[in-house]
């Protein structure tokens, strides 16, 4: 199968579940990536330190918005959609093009777990990843 990835990654957009919308992160995220990267719980499988100064948080965005920009990944701030408010993040990230995979990975705000948020924006990324994408395997 041949996958036009610049019309991929143009194609980019929000989503949106039943308690959720998935946006674009932007550099005013820094705060809420600090805030949850910072956190011992939070980054405990990460194979990394919790992060000890904001602009790690800064750098963290700039790597989802050029993940985004060099087509390499495809990250989204997951929000309450009622409120607006950021609770994690969303990514597809080690796209190896040739063979149309790509990993998942996630964080989430510790006053979000258990509720059930991680397994509804899983179902609409991997919607979003096996027919917007057309990847094989996440």
């Amino acid at each position: 199968m041949n996958i036009n990835w610049d019309d991929v990654f143009a194609a980019y957009r929000e989503l949106e579940t039943t308690r959720c919308m998935l946006r674009k992160p932007t550099m005013d995220d820094a705060s809420i990536i600090f805030d949850m990267m910072s956190k011992t719980e939070v980054t405990q499988y990460l194979g990394r330190l919790p992060m000890a100064i904001h602009e790690e948080a800064v750098k963290q965005v700039e790597k989802y918005v050029n993940g985004l920009d060099q087509q390499m990944s495809m990250t989204w701030i997951i929000c309450d959609r009622e409120s607006g408010e950021p609770m994690g993040t969303m990514s597809l990230f080690n796209l190896i093009k040739t063979h149309c995979r790509a990993e998942i990975g996630y964080l989430l705000l510790p006053e979000w777990w258990g509720k059930g948020i991680m397994s509804e924006v899983m179902r609409a990324t991997l919607a979003y990843g096996f027919s917007s994408m057309q990847l094989h395997s996440m």
